[in-house]
């Protein structure tokens, strides 16, 4: 799990985090690459979601800054937590977000759930 910021105690940091995103610290695996098959069928299941660039990529748009940018900083401490950061780009009402995998260089589980997530808030 991600370090806590210095003004968090510890274990109101990790009840956050584990009610936000739902994995247990303990449960953390390392990231799944997927094949390409795996790729489209889960695209299929993500609402919202097309492949741009070798990327998951998602455009929303929020009736204004605070709320494009409260929901961005929701996002920020879901990927915390996970330790898995989205690439995006903000401007006033408009939140561009794509996802992909560094360590296994492409698209993993990870991107998914991230984006499982992702969708979640900004629903909401």
């Amino acid at each position: 799990m991600a370090q806590s910021p210095a003004w968090l105690p510890e274990s109101l940091s990790r009840s956050i985090m584990v009610r936000l995103t739902n994995v247990p610290e303990e449960d953390a695996m390392p990231a799944k690459k997927l094949s390409e098959a795996e790729v489209k069928e889960n695209l299929a299941r993500a609402k919202g979601w097309s492949l741009v660039n070798g990327k998951l990529h998602r455009a929303f748009e929020c009736k204004d800054f605070v709320s494009a940018f409260g929901n961005m900083t929701r996002v920020a401490l879901v990927a915390e937590s996970m330790n898995h950061h989205p690439e995006w780009f903000n401007v006033w009402n408009k939140v561009i977000i794509d996802l992909n995998t560094h360590s296994v260089s492409g698209i993993s589980d990870y991107d998914f759930k991230l984006a499982e997530k992702i969708n979640e808030i900004f629903a909401a």
